[in-house]
């Protein structure tokens, strides 16, 4: 850390200096508590989008949704 006049406090990260009294503490406050609302909004979309999943009858997914072939049987494929 070092210091440039008697009231100035700085920091140096990755070789950059941030003069700490210059940081806008009210501005920072702001873009972290939107993005808390963010971060919120983002949780509640994935929690309705994994709560309405279902997968419903699979029995048949080879047979209706693939390019291969099947494993089943010409007769059992007629069921």
């Amino acid at each position: 850390m070092s210091m440039q006049g008697s009231s100035k406090r700085q920091i140096q990260i990755n070789n950059v200096s941030i003069d700490l009294d210059d940081l806008d503490m009210k501005k920072l406050t702001h873009e972290q508590k939107k993005d808390i609302r963010e971060i919120e909004r983002l949780q509640h979309e994935v929690e309705n989008l994994t709560g309405n999943l279902t997968m419903g009858d699979v029995s048949d997914i080879d047979k209706n949704f693939s390019m291969r072939p099947t494993v089943l049987s010409n007769s059992s494929q007629n069921h």
